[in-house]
């Protein structure tokens, strides 16, 4: 009879467990861990967030009221995923943004919170000379990066034929004149010309897709090329739109 009683003491004592597990749901403090969430810089105009709910920073909470919130109510979600704990936001402007997530027990309302900003501009550079105009048989070059574009090693010009720099015509870039002027933003470096060419026209261009930003965008390539036309007594340089690939 003793050995039947023994069941039913762990049936109730689970019960009562359960309850009280439950009731530090509405009386303990809560908080959020967030499983999923976007990179702190983004290029993707949607993203998911998953979380949990946690008692004391351990067990999971299920009966817990679950507020969610978009850039402060302003956002676009669906508020019946917020109690799943995924939730999908969408139509996400270039910017900062603010997920916000509230469980709501009786002692106040812990909300946490996931900042992060999304940028879908590529960077680019534009490519300029020292001086209009030069007998010289050296330019200086200057390149100006719209933003730091460091992923994937950033502009590099270790040598004429690894040069991020591309040098089309009667000329080719001098790498150990390579400056950095502002890390990861403006750099300068020498382009020789030739001393044989009695006319002609040198065209500078930025390699393609050398880097990407910290959001993951991919570098674009300008469409305004620096056009440094040659002559035996003068080399002066202007600025010219060519199509691109068309070299001629």
């Amino acid at each position: 009879m003793g050995l039947l009683k023994l069941p039913l003491v762990v049936l109730v004592c689970s019960v009562f467990s359960l309850l009280s597990f439950i009731a530090l749901c509405d009386t303990s403090e809560l908080t959020v861990k967030f499983l999923e969430t976007p990179h702190a810089f983004s290029n993707l105009s949607s993203t998911k967030f998953v979380f949990e709910v946690l008692v004391g920073g351990s067990g999971a909470c299920i009966n817990s009221n679950i507020t969610c919130k978009l850039d402060d109510g302003f956002g676009r979600i669906n508020a019946s995923q917020c109690e799943n704990g995924t939730v999908l936001c969408e139509g996400l402007h270039d910017g900062n943004h603010k997920f916000e997530v509230c469980p709501n027990g009786t002692q106040g309302v812990g909300c946490s919170s996931y900042y992060w900003t999304v940028d879908t501009v590529p960077p680019t550079a534009n490519i300029s000379a020292s001086t209009p105009f030069t007998n010289a048989l050296n330019v200086s070059i200057n390149m100006s990066f719209s933003e730091p574009c460091t992923g994937g090693g950033g502009f590099a010009c270790s040598s004429v034929n690894a040069c991020n720099l591309l040098v089309h015509g009667a000329g080719k870039v001098i790498p150990n004149s390579l400056k950095i002027l502002q890390p990861n933003l403006q750099y300068s470096v020498l382009v020789g010309l030739s001393s044989t060419a009695q006319y002609g026209r040198v065209i500078l261009v930025m390699d393609m897709n050398f880097c990407t930003d910290s959001a993951g965008n991919k570098f674009k390539e300008t469409k305004i090329l620096l056009s440094l036309c040659i002559s035996i007594d003068e080399v002066s340089t202007s600025l010219l739109t060519f199509p691109k690939g068309n070299f001629n």
